[in-house]
């Protein structure tokens, strides 16, 4: 079971067949994706201590999707008048003999240059896209994920209709864009350690990176990571931290945030970095914590994720005040 937590608070639940899809939220309307639960993620600190994992309990809810597909008495009719139309062809071209074959338009005889056919349905239309800078932000729905491709189960079919997206105030009349990786979105805060993380995004959306002191609550690091690509995050001073991310699509500056299939999560445990030095007659040793860690989930990893609301997301940064 996948549990899908809407930024206004909202929890759902669907099946693991169902990842890819998406799910409009009933409170705020906002439009969810259906993601596989990052339960296992890779963290590697040299030095540092374990990470404590705390049960997380999810509440169950009366919430189901199922999939809409092609009912199988609607497939087997689909073959059956095809069928009869194939042996209505064949029974006409049979009857009118070899005497009654149609002439060409320029009367020379012969078979007729363009004889009727029969049409097919065509293949039904992809779903890709990019999420690179563009104009304005008009109410257009039907725009689609960058990096992302939505896949159906066999029988499932497209909404006829758009999905409508539910503009927040902020991005009224504000431009989406794609920041590069690396790209900061807070200036850095306390760059006087020698710790460093490297952030891999193996997930197919962008995302962006939040590094909190753990007493504090300050942003230390804010950074924009593009889908299956990485950076690492330096001068990182010693102590205890959080790491929280979210992922998406459209990024508005305004914001602070993705438009489009926006979802917040929290590594559990948390991200501690030392630094020590020793000193003898012939040299001095330092000892020092890098860390490595994944976004998505890695066969051997060793931490899990939570699901997260913007509030929580926001709570402590000294830029950012989100309404209770």
């Amino acid at each position: 079971m996948i549990d899908i937590r809407c930024g206004c608070g909202a929890l759902y639940h669907a099946e693991e067949r169902q990842a890819g899809r998406h799910l409009r939220c009933t409170h705020c309307q906002a439009i969810l994706t259906i993601q596989l639960p990052a339960t296992v993620h890779s963290i590697n600190t040299s030095g540092a201590r374990p990470i404590e994992v705390t049960p997380h309990v999810n509440i169950p809810t009366e919430v189901s999707i199922k999939p809409k597909g092609l009912s199988s008495t609607f497939v087997g009719l689909m073959g059956v008048a095809l069928a009869i139309v194939f042996i209505s062809v064949v029974v006409w071209w049979i009857g009118i003999g070899p005497n009654q074959v149609p002439t060409s338009p320029t009367g020379s005889g012969g078979l007729a240059s363009n004889p009727p056919s029969v049409g097919l349905p065509g293949p039904p239309p992809s779903v890709h896209g990019q999420t690179q800078r563009a104009s304005p932000i008009k109410h257009s729905p039907d725009r689609s994920a960058g990096r992302a491709q939505l896949r159906l189960p066999e029988g499932d079919s497209l909404p006829s209709t758009p999905i409508p997206v539910r503009l927040p105030p902020c991005a009224q009349g504000q431009p989406v864009e794609r920041l590069f990786t690396g790209q900061r979105i807070e200036d850095d805060d306390h760059t006087d350690g020698t710790s460093t993380l490297l952030v891999t995004n193996g997930t197919g959306y962008d995302a962006a990176v939040r590094l909190v002191n753990s007493l504090s609550g300050r942003t230390t690091r804010f950074v924009y990571v593009q889908a299956a690509d990485a950076y690492k995050l330096s001068d990182i001073e010693p102590g205890s931290y959080r790491l929280i991310f979210m992922t998406g699509a459209d990024w508005v500056v305004a914001c602070r945030g993705f438009l489009r299939a926006p979802s917040y999560s929290e590594f559990e445990g948390e991200l501690v970095f030392k630094f020590s030095s020793t000193q003898d007659e012939d040299a001095v040793t330092t000892w020092t914590t890098h860390g490595e860690v994944t976004l998505n989930p890695v066969i051997g990893g060793n931490a899990k994720l939570r699901k997260i609301d913007r509030k929580r997301f926001f709570e402590g940064d000294q830029y950012v005040a989100v309404d209770p």
